[in-house]
């Protein structure tokens, strides 16, 4: 990380976050060389605060939010995680009923860049199933802040 590279970043990338490092475009590796050289000490400090030697720190993962989380949320994992297991996820949403877990077979850390069609397939098929269980708040509508609530689009009621 002294004297971070394109080549050196596409390296790690396959390391680590990846599967086929030959699929994130240069631009993003040049951002990521760009973002390291100035910021070196928030990486570093960021890597040290999430991950030790056996990936990510469990306490970071498992705090109480993730049984607390109301709202529909799906977690996409590589089964070739590196970072993270995949069993980490599986914890994850065994914790709350609102979590769905979709494991990912030939993607890494980051399955965006390794699966994107199937990501955005992904993404479209349970937003479009979750908006059918939490309809969104009225932006109109005027949070009363007696009872700090807010009119669900389509309520009619007053």
């Amino acid at each position: 990380m002294s004297n971070p590279t394109r080549d050196g970043n596409r390296a790690f990338w396959g390391q680590i976050l990846v599967t086929r490092p030959d699929r994130v475009d240069d631009a993003q590796l040049d951002a990521d060389v760009a973002s390291q050289r100035r910021n070196i000490e928030s990486h570093l400090g960021l890597i040290g605060c999430v991950a030790d030697t056996g990936g990510v720190r469990r306490r970071w993962l498992f705090g109480k939010r993730w049984e607390q989380l109301e709202a529909p949320t799906l977690l996409l994992w590589g089964d070739r995680d590196r970072f993270a297991s995949p069993n980490v996820g599986a914890e994850l949403a065994a914790r709350n009923r609102n979590v769905r877990l979709l494991r990912m077979p030939d993607a890494g850390h980051l399955p965006w860049f390794d699966e994107p069609e199937v990501v955005t397939e992904e993404i479209a098929r349970f937003t479009s199933t979750a908006a059918e269980a939490f309809r969104p708040l009225d932006p109109t509508a005027a949070d009363d802040p007696q009872t700090k609530t807010s009119r669900i689009a389509g309520d009619s009621s007053e």
